[in-house]
């Protein structure tokens, strides 16, 4: 366990840090939410994926039902999670448009152009 935990770190360390110093207002927060979130979600649809194929592959290789039984509820799992990942990926979409907020889609991570927010004259 505490190896998973060390390779997760090592993992996701570069892009936490992202090698600048630590957030100092409320876009530099949403700017590093955004890189983490940009590289956590397609590893979950990744293991989603290998979770509905590996349900497939146990489906066919077993020969009782029991085993089946099980394999059946791991490819329904893989479907439901790939199905609710997708489906919330595409409502972010949606009301980041209909908010017309920037989203560069020409950069390869998506970092969202965040706006100053001028509430009565005060510069956020």
């Amino acid at each position: 366990m505490k190896k998973i935990i060390y390779i997760l770190i090592s993992f996701f360390t570069p892009a936490i840090s992202y090698a600048q110093p630590a957030p100092q207002n409320l876009n530099d927060i949403t700017s590093l939410l955004i890189v983490v979130l940009n590289t956590i979600v397609p590893i979950l649809i990744g293991l989603a994926v290998l979770m509905f194929i590996w349900g497939i592959l146990r489906y066919y290789s077993s020969d009782s039902s029991n085993t089946k039984k099980e394999a059946v509820k791991i490819i329904g799992y893989g479907v439901a999670s790939i199905f609710v990942m997708v489906s919330l990926w595409g409502l972010v979409n949606f009301v980041a448009t209909s908010l017309k907020l920037d989203i560069d889609s020409k950069n390869s991570n998506n970092v969202l152009k965040t706006k100053p927010i001028d509430i009565k004259g005060v510069n956020l």
